[in-house]
């Protein structure tokens, strides 16, 4: 049987890392730009490799759900003479140039030259961001920005290339805990760049001795735990010591640690994949949906821009509240019928005055009551709308959730896990 660190290489292999089919329509027509770029501005030798891909895609740290493929075309520096020579901006003319050499091969192809690259859609899926480059004697390229009246910057993507094959090749999990970690992302719609996340991953193995006997699960969880720990909000670029990186939403930082928390408090599989569904999404292996389930990203944009925390007091024939985390404290389950569960976002207050909250109870393992499993999500409908109470019924692994909804986006998230034993559970 199948546990939860092969159920995470299970999703992780069919779900997220790209195949050569998933890579093929952006490699068919890199390859046709490269040739018409080559013949148009080196005739007489169009066979040299001038085209770079950069991104995430460069660093081969990228997923199925990629969007955005970043590639630089190397062009001689006799083109950039002739167009500073010109009156008007240079930056401009190149990318307009550029875009209508392209547009020969894509007549019928909406092309969009604007900031610094010229960009279009893929035949299946995703866009193409053309970048029009220099080479500098520094090895780093000059490259156009069109606003604020024309400039050229600096990019330096070798080093970052070099450095994560370097990691790939050192450390045989690197691509693919680079790889969760984007797929976690674009499922709870946090804001983190991938040059972010991979910088992160450089640093940690860089500091941290890699055991080699550690699984998938492990190695992934202990980097959410050092990304959770996270202080500084500027982040040393991968291949590239002397230079950082800003991630404007520090979000994912205390979203990881509330996560990494989690999974240092769940003792079974079933918690685990219970985990990696808040994560992954409803179509992670293993995961058997009631009925009736609802999930949230089918009703709403995710865009997690808040971690929410939950505590929960159960109480016994309105006797007393005791705290649900005593319970964990001593690994005990809950007696069950008749107690009633008061559920609060401890942390609201930082969320916008006019965020609703949304509420999902699921209940799993009693083989029994299979017709009674839960799982829709439901608007808040007491007074105070970041409570929630609900009464006990029957036996098994329940978990509570809830959303924070702004303008049909799910802003923040939270979890708790209520584990109940009729027969064994037993009051504190």
């Amino acid at each position: 049987m199948l546990n939860s660190n092969d159920k995470l290489r299970e999703w992780l292999t069919n779900f997220v890392v790209p195949t050569e089919e998933d890579d093929n329509d952006f490699h068919i027509t890199k390859r046709k730009i490269e040739n018409k770029l080559n013949k148009h501005y080196y005739p007489n030798d169009e066979n040299v490799d001038n085209l770079i891909v950069v991104g995430s895609v460069g660093r081969n740290t990228h997923t199925k759900k990629t969007s955005d493929h970043d590639v630089l075309f190397i062009l001689g520096s006799d083109i950039k003479d002739r167009l500073d020579d010109n009156k008007g901006s240079a930056q401009s003319q190149i990318l307009q140039e550029v875009k209508n050499v392209v547009k020969t091969s894509y007549p019928s192809t909406k092309l969009r030259a604007d900031g610094q690259v010229v960009s279009f859609d893929l035949t299946k899926k995703g866009t193409i961001e053309l970048i029009p480059v220099f080479r500098r004697s520094d090895d780093k390229f000059d490259f156009p920005n069109t606003k604020s009246g024309g400039s050229w910057e600096i990019t330096n993507p070798l080093p970052e290339i070099q450095k994560a094959t370097e990691l790939a090749n050192d450390y045989s999990e690197f691509q693919n805990i680079a790889r969760l970690i984007r797929s976690w992302r674009t499922y709870s719609g946090i804001k983190l760049k991938g040059i972010v996340i991979d910088s992160i991953l450089s640093k940690y193995f860089s500091e941290n001795n890699i055991s080699t006997f550690q699984t998938l699960e492990n190695q992934f969880f202990e980097i959410m735990f050092y990304i959770g720990k996270i202080k500084e909000d500027g982040f040393t670029m991968i291949g590239r010591q002397s230079e950082t990186y800003t991630n404007e939403d520090m979000t994912f930082i205390s979203e990881a640690r509330r996560l990494s928390d989690r999974y240092n408090n769940v003792y079974n599989d079933d918690d685990k994949i219970n985990l990696y569904v808040e994560m992954f999404g409803k179509n992670f292996p293993g995961y058997e949906a009631a009925e009736s389930e609802e999930f949230v990203e089918n009703r709403f944009e995710m865009g997690i821009k808040y971690s929410l925390e939950m505590s929960a007091k159960v109480s016994s024939n309105g006797i007393r509240k005791t705290p649900l985390s005593k319970y964990f404290n001593f690994r005990y389950k809950l007696p069950g019928k008749n107690q009633k569960l008061e559920f609060e976002i401890t942390n609201a207050n930082i969320l916008p005055k006019s965020v609703k909250f949304y509420w999902k109870v699921r209940n799993i393992e009693d083989k029994e009551k299979k017709h009674d499993e839960r799982g829709q999500i439901v608007k808040s409908s007491s007074d105070n709308k970041s409570i929630h109470v609900e009464h006990s019924n029957f036996s098994g692994n329940h978990f509570v959730e809830v959303y924070a909804v702004d303008e049909g986006i799910v802003i923040g998230r939270g979890h708790v896990t209520v584990p109940i034993d009729t027969i064994n559970g037993r009051e504190l």
